[in-house]
């Protein structure tokens, strides 16, 4: 079985794993790529954010695409992130399914951790997106409190607009 690594410089072409039977995982780093494999699942990872740059690599994927996940909130706005990336206009989204490590192991764990506690391929549980909502909500304000910056207003995450003298903050 042929594993895959989607780079940005297109050395590999994942769209070659054609056929409406053919599962392929996507994963967020070597490690677990490398776990999968171990277990004979075709496997690979994108470096640096996911883009529509590896996205368009997929196109022509006929078969099933397991996303994983790993278990925090981080985890899980990437996993939307790709989610979005990968069904805008290259694959269905019937075809992109995720999957996360047993929910018995600690926040941050990743497929490769799942492996190593000793737990199996079966045992990697199907999430939705609908079920990693709070952790994506969650994440979505910790990153628009970073973006603001280190000033004065970094303290607010959401809200009305609140002015202090001229400056009007978001």
């Amino acid at each position: 079985m042929k594993n895959w690594r989607i780079t940005p410089n297109g050395a590999t072409q994942a769209a070659v794993l054609a056929g409406p039977g053919a599962v392929a995982w996507l994963v967020p780093n070597e490690e677990d790529v490398r776990a999968l494999r171990a277990e004979g699942q075709n496997a690979f990872m994108a470096w640096g954010e996911f883009s529509t740059r590896h996205a368009d690599r997929l196109r022509g994927f006929s078969g099933l695409l397991l996303v994983g996940v790993t278990v925090d909130d981080a985890g899980a706005f990437e996993a939307r992130h790709r989610w979005r990336v990968l069904t805008d206009g290259v694959l269905s989204a019937r075809q992109v399914q995720f999957r996360a490590p047993s929910s018995d192991l600690w926040e941050g764990a990743t497929v490769a951790d799942h492996f190593a506690e000793g737990y199996g391929l079966a045992d990697l549980r199907r999430v939705s997106l609908r079920a990693m909502r709070s952790a994506i909500e969650r994440e979505e304000d910790r990153r628009r409190v970073r973006s603001v910056g280190d000033g004065p207003f970094a303290t607010f995450p959401r809200g009305r607009d609140v002015q202090i003298g001229s400056v009007v903050a978001r």
